[in-house]
């Protein structure tokens, strides 16, 4: 990573790489690796019980791994940051995303209103949550830290994370869907769904026009665009920020 950021110019933006996995167990050694991961990925099947026989809806959700909940203990200096995947291609300018007056909320994030928290009641657990409150997607968010430590969000986390019987890589993995959505209940300052679009690693029907005047493009879903099943007309929106005379490209797995 520090190679790559040092033979790429980003108009003079001062950039420090660090080792995040090895920063969070030394000051917070009581965790371990397997419980550090990236943004994680569900697959939604939804079934309406009104009407049964209806075929069955899937969804996409990206959200904060259990790593996002150690991000104000690692950088106790910082008032905010912008998180964005490693899967979000970006094609205009977000600095306005610094200048949100969020509030009192602690995520600016995409509202996902195709998936609500009553349609997931079975995943939930019995915490107290707002069934018609919508879920919310990982890929750039704006997190406002200071809120985030008044709210006491990462030890709101950690009660939820007792709960969690098991205790495997598996279903510390799973836990990360219920862990995110309640967490953040009634925290989320909802962006405009035009700064990122989402979808384009699985979804065939995004309008070209859309997603060309899109800020920002998440590739959440399985066909990610460096792949070879990656879906074709979505491919130029990523490739054309590739630097293929790079050396250290030819050491990646893309298929362009």
């Amino acid at each position: 990573m520090k190679y790559w950021f040092a033979r790429n110019s980003y108009k003079k933006a001062p950039i420090h790489v660090v080792n995040y996995e090895e920063m969070i167990l030394d000051k917070l050694p009581k965790f371990s690796t397997r419980e550090l991961y990236l943004s994680e990925e569900f697959r939604v099947l939804i079934r309406s019980t009104e009407r049964p026989t209806e075929q069955t809806r899937i969804e996409y959700l990206s959200l904060f791994s259990h790593s996002h909940f150690f991000i104000p203990e690692i950088f106790k200096d910082l008032k905010k940051v912008v998180v964005l995947d490693d899967d979000v291609v970006v094609q205009r300018d977000l600095s306005f995303l610094w200048k949100l007056d969020m509030g009192d909320k602690v995520n600016g994030a995409v509202e996902f209103c195709g998936v609500r928290l009553g349609q997931m009641r079975n995943l939930l657990g019995k915490t107290k949550y707002d069934p018609k409150s919508c879920a919310w997607m990982s890929g750039v968010n704006v997190i406002n830290l200071d809120n985030w430590r008044r709210h006491k969000v990462t030890e709101n986390y950690l009660l939820l994370l007792k709960q969690v019987k098991k205790k495997d890589e598996v279903s510390l993995r799973e836990a990360a869907f219920s862990l995110s959505l309640l967490s953040f209940q009634n925290l989320i300052y909802p962006l405009d769904g035009r700064s990122t679009l989402s979808g384009l690693g699985y979804d065939y029907g995004i309008d070209p026009e859309v997603a060309q005047s899109s800020a920002a493009l998440h590739y959440d879903g399985n066909m990610k665009p460096w792949l070879e099943l990656g879906i074709l007309d979505y491919k130029n929106y990523w490739r054309r920020f590739l630097t293929r005379e790079d050396r250290f490209m030819d050491e990646c797995n893309v298929n362009p």
